[in-house]
């Protein structure tokens, strides 16, 4: 019977490490928290301790002590609208732990043929495929240029 107890309490165990370690973020994908490991200056400042906030106060406020208001950011995607009226936080639009394609990221919201990203997309996907090139003059000037 004991035998069967800790078969039980084995698998058990067993399952739940697996279910935690499925739940971690994964380290090689490309996305804006893993990016931002890369600097040695903004590592580790997202969230107060391992765990994000419960209301997320911390990790709004995190984004906007690194890199100003977004009238401040280059990009009209950054304009005032999503700014002032409609107080859009940073993660709205950019899911920190998510690979995720700078098209797809307004079209989410707006209909491609939206006027207002006309000329957009050009911009942006330049901007992601330089991030994510193995150019390091690039990613050098992108995360000194961020403070």
């Amino acid at each position: 019977m004991n035998i069967i107890k800790y078969m039980l309490f084995g698998l058990l165990a067993f399952s739940c490490s697996i279910s935690w370690a499925e739940e971690l973020p994964n380290p090689d994908e490309e996305n804006v928290a893993n990016f931002h490991l890369l600097d040695e200056t903004c590592a580790g400042q997202c969230h107060e301790g391992e765990e994000p906030s419960e209301d997320l106060e911390f990790e709004y406020r995190s984004c906007v002590e690194c890199h100003d208001t977004l009238a401040n950011l280059d990009g009209r995607q950054h304009n005032i609208k999503h700014q002032d009226s409609e107080q859009m936080e940073c993660v709205e639009c950019h899911f920190p732990h998510e690979e995720s394609d700078p098209k797809e990221i307004c079209t989410d919201c707006h209909e491609e043929e939206d006027e207002e990203l006309e000329g957009f997309y050009s911009m942006r996907l330049e901007s992601y495929l330089n991030l994510y090139s193995d150019s390091p003059k690039f990613v050098h000037s992108h995360i000194n240029g961020a403070r």
